[in-house]
């Protein structure tokens, strides 16, 4: 993974991807908000790539070792939205996957805030429980390796005014060699005349397993705190959308979008896999 410097400001956010499974909304992100971070344990049963049943019970990750970097929170002065991104770093010394951050909402006075929505019809037909949460965008870690998260959530569907949050991260224990892929080369270039439009680009590089439906993030930080999560849109590796691409294969690509980050603000770019979806 990469990190560069980005010596422009970038005016609008378009396309965020937010928490797997949750509509992205395209709006602008401005009021940071104050939050507490927790860690705890999830014990639930191994995907593909941990242990399968009858070959032993696959051993709980140590959330302690599950570094958060809290990153930009709050409600956007325009729409509304509530947004709340950040890090996961694994600190684990093993391979882990599913990373799930569940939040917790309050309002001014402490009281907590109650979501409403067809999501929380979804949760429940899987057995995820009734508490918000975000999916961490790069599924497969290994050891040192980092995912970001990006929560979005109507107002319209909140039963209270967001002014804090907690969170709790969990993992899967990952097996030996899960589908893992690096950005080699990440840039980033203002279009000229394109309202703070900006090209994304790289070489997309798979790992020493197949990787499924291949996909690039572009996060923009400032230290270790996440201003904004972006997408190219409409790049080479819309190609391979639901298909599997060989052990070592390396794909450029290129895309636009439209990042918010403040002048200063450097690049992290990150490869992810859906193979998760085929089981």
């Amino acid at each position: 993974m990469k990190t560069i410097f980005v010596p422009f400001v970038v005016l609008a956010l378009v396309g965020c991807q937010g928490a797997r499974g949750i509509t992205k909304e395209d709006s602008r992100s401005e009021v940071a908000a104050s939050s507490t971070t927790v860690t705890s344990a999830e014990v639930s049963a191994p995907s593909h790539s941990a242990p399968k049943a009858g070959r032993g019970q696959a051993p709980s990750v140590d959330a302690s070792k599950l570094r958060v970097a809290e990153g930009k929170a709050g409600l956007d002065p325009e729409t509304g939205y509530l947004h709340i991104l950040g890090t996961v770093t694994n600190e684990t010394g093993s391979p882990v996957e599913s990373v799930k951050v569940t939040l917790d909402l309050f309002d001014a006075s402490g009281a907590p805030i109650d979501v409403s929505g067809w999501h929380k019809v979804a949760q429940q037909e899987a057995h995820a429980g009734d508490k918000e949460h975000a999916r961490g965008e790069v599924y497969y870690l290994l050891p040192g390796e980092s995912t970001p998260y990006h929560y979005i959530r109507d107002p319209a569907k909140m039963k209270g005014k967001y002014a804090r949050h907690t969170l709790t991260v969990s993992a899967l224990p990952g097996g030996s060699r899960p589908p893992t892929a690096r950005i080699d080369g990440p840039t980033t270039q203002k279009v000229e005349g394109g309202f703070d439009e900006v090209t994304l680009k790289g070489t997309f590089v798979v790992g020493a397993s197949p990787c499924r439906s291949p996909k690039a993030f572009f996060g923009f930080y400032e230290g270790e705190r996440l201003v904004a999560l972006v997408s190219p849109h409409k790049n080479a590796l819309d190609d391979h959308f639901q298909k599997s691409v060989a052990a070592g294969t390396k794909i450029p690509f290129q895309g636009k979008s439209f990042p918010h980050a403040p002048a200063g603000a450097t690049v992290r770019a990150f490869g992810g896999c859906d193979n998760w979806i085929s089981e």
